[in-house]
């Protein structure tokens, strides 16, 4: 376990924070870190802030750590993973902030390569990869990426695709009640928030609310001109997208606040998630539980069929001076 350090303004070709690699069967935990100013100077890896290399099979956990302000000249500004095709590694990042992290070519805050990766209960925000895609991840060659309650948010393709997110190559994205909004690139119909950028890729989408991405300024949340295997169910997006219990009636940010991206009254994602979802989860982004909303009648489906869609679930909150405490 490594717990409790900070690495600022580091600089190195690849990992300029922390460079980790391992053979061999093995297991790392990396904790309550914080990685800022750090910076990779080379283009054919790099890796800003935190960058694993693996040749066997490893079991790494990233947990309660900050990637803010981190620079990458090639991938993953803040956090990149390199493994060995034929030995697939598992990474979980859990509890972390990603912030104004910058890869100069693909996943302004997360590089995944034939890695096994587990994001719960992130914020991606204000990421951006100025030449080519994923404004916040880049999944490529044979990838396999589960995110769950998580925010990606203001994230920038500034010359490419997928504003929010990149599946490339025999890569796999599953995302299930995350809020993926004002994300942008400059690719026509590029993907604001989504590329699909092989034939070979998947993405199965649950619980999403896709809101307020753009492609070259025009509202755009999938790009899928390659034939790529994609669902979207029970998700709010913006415009419209084919798949069963989705929603297009505006999601109503809070817009203000810690938490800009909360659910307001009204909300179209209110009370009309699948809870049968495979990695449905019983709590929200920060932790609330499911809330059965009586102004709004139940859409959803499951156990309970009042879950929310996206990363946060509304909370109704009486005015403390209307409720008798008694």
């Amino acid at each position: 376990t490594y717990d409790g350090f900070k690495h600022l303004n580091g600089t190195a070709n690849s990992g300029g924070g922390l460079y980790v690699t391992t053979t061999g069967t093995s297991s790392i935990t990396i904790s309550n870190c914080e990685f800022n100013g750090c910076v990779a100077t080379t283009t054919t890896g790099g890796t800003g802030g935190l960058y694993f290399t693996k040749t066997a099979t490893t079991n790494c956990t990233v947990d309660s750590c900050d990637f803010l302000n981190n620079e990458s000249a090639g991938y993953g500004g803040a956090l990149g993973t390199q493994n060995a095709v034929d030995a697939l590694a598992s990474l979980t990042i859990s509890n972390c902030t990603f912030s104004n992290n910058t890869a100069g070519y693909y996943g302004g805050a997360v590089t995944s390569v034939a890695t096994l990766t587990e994001i719960e209960n992130c914020e991606f925000d204000g990421n951006t990869a100025t030449t080519y895609n994923g404004g916040h991840l880049y999944l490529n060659y044979l990838a396999e990426t589960r995110t769950t309650n998580c925010t990606f948010t203001n994230g920038t393709a500034t010359a490419g695709s997928g504003g929010a997110i990149s599946v490339g190559f025999q890569s796999t994205l599953v995302s299930t009640n995350c809020t993926i909004a004002d994300n942008a690139c400059g690719t026509a119909s590029g993907g604001g928030a989504i590329l699909c950028g092989h034939s070979t890729a998947v993405a199965t989408l649950v619980n999403n609310i896709l809101w307020g991405n753009t492609a070259n300024s025009v509202t755009d949340n999938i790009s899928n001109t390659v034939s790529a295997t994609v669902s979207v169910t029970y998700s709010v997006v913006e415009g419209g997208y084919t798949g069963t219990g989705n929603k297009t009636g505006d999601p109503l940010f809070v817009g203000t606040g810690d938490d800009p991206y909360d659910l307001s009254a009204s909300s179209s994602a209110i009370d009309s998630g699948n809870a049968n979802a495979t990695y449905y989860p019983t709590t929200d982004y920060l932790g609330r539980a499911r809330y059965d909303d009586p102004a709004v009648t139940n859409t959803g489906v499951g156990t309970p069929a009042y879950s929310d869609i996206g990363a946060y679930e509304f909370q109704l909150i009486l005015d403390k001076y209307l409720v008798d405490p008694l």
